[in-house]
């Protein structure tokens, strides 16, 4: 039945299978690549410093991804929407979407070491309180960006793209 092994010794097996695995999540990661680029397909408008803002219709957090911002415009008052623009420029002129896509590549790479999975944490959380310490230093009162996180959160896009809610 298993003929077709006898020829591959132990190690060519286990190289092929973490291959695999490589490749399935390589998959994974294109079609969440896809997916977001898919919401990229709302009302466009131009923010200052060359940012490109989608407002939609669809009940996701606000994130930015690269110097593009999705966020739905009507579930948020003027003030609320001004403290998640000053958020995500933080993020967006950090270039933190290219920390996430690194971290995303070496999970694809390194999906076996176990401590992946608190690194990328580490990276998100720390991006996260760049981008909280950032736009709290433009002035914005901290109990209402407090609010407004709290009212973020809704169901979530791909999990490599910079979240306005994810801040702690």
């Amino acid at each position: 039945v298993f003929g077709f092994l006898s020829g591959i010794s132990t190690g060519q097996l286990l190289a092929g299978i973490y291959l695999m695995i490589s490749i399935v999540l390589l998959l994974r990661f294109g079609y969440q690549l896809v997916s977001l680029f898919y919401l990229f397909r709302g009302k466009k408008e131009r923010l200052a410093n060359g940012i490109l803002c989608f407002n939609h219709d669809k009940e996701i957090s606000p994130f930015s991804f690269f110097r593009c911002l999705v966020i739905n415009r009507s579930l948020f008052n003027n003030t609320q929407y001004a403290q998640i623009i000053e958020h995500e420029k933080m993020h967006i002129q950090g270039w933190h979407s290219v920390d996430i896509l690194l971290a995303e590549l070496a999970n694809i790479l390194l999906w076996m070491n176990p401590m992946l999975k608190a690194f990328k944490q580490s990276i998100k959380l720390n991006l996260e309180y760049i981008a909280d310490e950032g736009a709290l230093g433009t002035g914005i009162d901290r109990k209402s960006y407090q609010i407004c996180l709290l009212q973020c959160l809704k169901p979530s896009p791909p999990a490599w793209d910079n979240l306005f809610n994810s801040s702690k």
